[in-house]
């Protein structure tokens, strides 16, 4: 009998790490699709990047350069490098407005404070925008009123001056002193009228610049208006009646309208100097601070041709002295109605102010609450689960945030779990590698035997156990067992298995002995719930024997190599930690088999036989047996792997529920 060096028997159904013990550091777990948090670049690396691999970058360096050096050096290249970089500009210049504005309108807060503004304040300074609009048209149309009213009241004023004069010189009597007394009485209040009288042809009265001649292009007997007599412009009125018809004129300047200005705040500015005579004049009031330009039309008429056309009379008012002279008396209503106009004013910007905090606020409170989640996700990103975030509102947004708490602390939980899973799991992974370190390490050879073995646990640790023992240069014990339950105290029970084995195998040549004793050992440390099957051979390749007893395990096939049948071996036995007295003994046989060329046996445990398919059909020993005789032609570890080769196919997938382990021997 010789022992070699060979692999480990034991196997496993799915990988497992490299052996050796590390301790479980808990990793930085990520959500998913965040497998890394990338920083962004900085605005120059960003810049230099774009000039050095992109061809538009290249272009607009090129582009710069070219100006630098026209300007460093005063020469002119003639390339277009001016176009190129306008063109480049509009191209990727669009680039920073939308970077600016994405940054601007990234923030939640940002996002709704400009909804915000844009439908309350905007239709806001809108409506506002319309009412001043409305008030400036009102008092444009009131004022240019008054213009057009000042200028048709001058004009039936000089009518009426010159009706009056033509009916005093058509009386007879009428001296020339008489006539000029009643045109300065009635025109008292202009600084420089002019007036002509002409009865029959005889000028009766004049003075000043006023015509003599009566215009053909006047249909009827009078007229009144604005005319233009060369480049002066001026009012001027005619009455006629037969053969006479007197004129009456006065300038046309500011002193027409001081009146006006006095009562109602409007300044008529009034240009008629004439061409080449300098810069025009223009009539400028005193109190026209805050006054509002605007302009009026009016016909007037060229003295000589008649033809009319419309002058443009620009003026400004005051809307406050304007509003002032609509309303006068001693109550002053306007006053009270003004103060009244902006006292609700007042009140509307005060609402709208505390409008406009209340809903910065309730915007504060909403996008704070975003912020807070968004933070929090991306804590969760890089992995920080113990970030919390504060509560403190009592609103939906308040429940999500309890809510993101309840999950990080979830999270964190399940990753504690894992941590705890995964360091029980190592902790396992290293009891097993002891656990199978307790199976036979080394290639057990005895001449006239070949041996196979292999125990698959079901789990990290199982209760299967399997070694064969060197008894002495001839005998070889070959043993099986099966611990009741799985887990640690199976491999427990197990390793304090191996021990009693390792010492009563030396001392005992009968294993009806060796299992009496190790049950009388075993029987008061079993849990009561506990209990251990095994098989125990002693194989003699000198006498050609095998000697068996069955302590409650499996039954042992037997394939007779002179007949080429099976059977099952199963001498009586029971379970080891069943019964510690004599009823153990009483009941336990051993048998005596010779050993012939060609026979072979088989050990097993029950995960073997017991194997289910999705039906719920078991494997079988009939099938462990029919594999037996019909694959007997092969060697041990071919027969081996034919076995379980028949068991993976049977199970069709399922996991298996028990630990497998087999030992076939055979007799060459």
């Amino acid at each position: 009998m010789s022992q070699a060096k060979r692999p480990r028997t034991g196997e496993i159904t799915r990988p497992r790490p490299d052996t050796g013990t590390a301790r479980i550091v808990r990793p930085n777990y990520l959500l998913p699709g965040t497998e890394s948090v990338r920083k962004e670049p900085s605005l120059w690396s960003r810049l230099f990047a774009f000039l050095k691999n992109t061809w538009g970058g290249r272009l607009m360096l090129a582009a710069v350069l070219c100006g630098v050096a026209e300007a460093a050096l005063t020469i002119s290249i003639p390339l277009p490098w001016r176009t190129t970089l306008i063109v480049l500009l509009l191209i990727y210049g669009r680039t920073l407005p939308g970077r600016v504005v994405r940054a601007l309108l990234y923030r939640v807060r940002a996002k709704l404070l400009m909804a915000y503004v844009l439908t309350a304040l905007v239709p806001l300074v809108l409506g506002v925008l319309f009412i001043l609009v409305s008030w400036m048209i009102l008092f444009m149309a009131f004022s240019t009123r008054l213009v057009t009213n000042e200028f048709d009241r001058r004009e039936a004023t000089l009518g009426a001056v010159a009706s009056t004069a033509l009916s005093v010189a058509e009386s007879g009597t009428a001296s020339k002193a008489d006539l000029d007394a009643a045109f300065a009485t009635a025109l008292t209040q202009h600084a420089a009228p002019a007036w002509t009288v002409v009865r029959g042809g005889v000028v009766l009265a004049s003075r000043g610049a006023a015509p003599h001649k009566f215009p053909s292009w006047i249909d009827g007997d009078r007229f009144s208006g604005l005319v233009r007599d060369g480049e002066t412009k001026m009012f001027r009125a005619v009455s006629r009646h037969g053969q006479s018809f007197a004129i009456v004129e006065i300038p046309y300047d500011s002193s027409l309208f001081e009146a006006l200005e006095n009562e109602s705040g409007v300044v008529v500015n009034v240009d008629n100097a004439p061409r080449g005579a300098g810069r025009p004049r223009v009539r400028v009031s005193r109190q026209s601070s805050g006054s509002a330009p605007f302009a009026a039309t009016h016909d007037q008429f060229d003295w000589e041709t008649g033809a009319r056309s419309s002058t443009v009379i620009p003026f400004s008012v005051s809307p406050p002295r304007l509003y002032a002279s609509l309303t006068p008396g001693k109550e002053r209503i306007s006053q009270v109605l003004l103060f009244a106009l902006v006292a609700v004013a007042v009140l509307f910007a005060f609402v709208y102010l505390v409008a406009l905090l209340f809903g910065t606020a309730l915007v504060r409170s909403i996008t704070g609450s975003i912020h807070a989640l968004s933070v929090g996700t991306r804590k969760l990103q890089v992995g920080d689960f113990s970030h919390r975030i504060i509560v403190r509102s009592q609103d939906q947004l308040g429940d999500l945030a309890r809510s993101f708490n309840s999950m990080s602390q979830g999270i964190e939980d399940l990753l504690e779990q894992q941590g705890e899973k995964e360091r029980m799991e190592e902790d396992l992974r290293v009891a097993r590698n002891i656990q199978m370190s307790l199976l036979p390490q080394e290639y057990v050879e005895v001449e006239g035997l070949k041996i196979a073995a292999v125990c698959l646990p079901a789990n990290e640790m199982g209760g299967d156990y399997y070694d064969l023992l060197p008894l002495s240069n001839h005998r070889l014990g070959v043993l099986i067992a099966d611990v009741s339950g799985k887990g640690t105290s199976a491999a427990l029970y197990m390793a304090e298995l191996k021990g009693l084995i390792l010492s009563l195998s030396r001392n005992h040549d009968s294993p009806k002995a060796l299992l009496s004793e190790l049950n009388e050992i075993l029987s008061p440390n079993l849990d009561r719930r506990s209990f251990v099957t095994m098989t125990y051979a002693i194989i003699d390749s000198m006498k050609r024997t095998l000697r068996v007893a069955r302590a409650g395990h499996n039954p042992l096939i037997h394939f007779d190599g002179r007949t080429g049948q099976t059977r099952l071996l199963s001498p009586p036995g029971l379970a080891l930690g069943f019964d510690s007295g004599e009823r153990f003994k009483a009941v336990i046989q051993e048998i005596e088999l010779p050993l012939v060329h060609g026979d072979s046996f088989l050990f097993f445990t029950d995960g073997i036989s017991e194997a289910m398919n999705g039906s719920a059909e078991l494997f079988g020993e009939g099938r462990l047996a029919s594999i037996l005789k019909d694959a007997n032609e092969l060697s041990s570890d071919d027969l081996k792997e034919r076995i379980l080769d028949e068991v993976r196919i049977f199970a069709a997938g399922e996991s298996p529920h028990d630990d497998m382990t087999l030992v076939i021997v055979k007799v060459v």
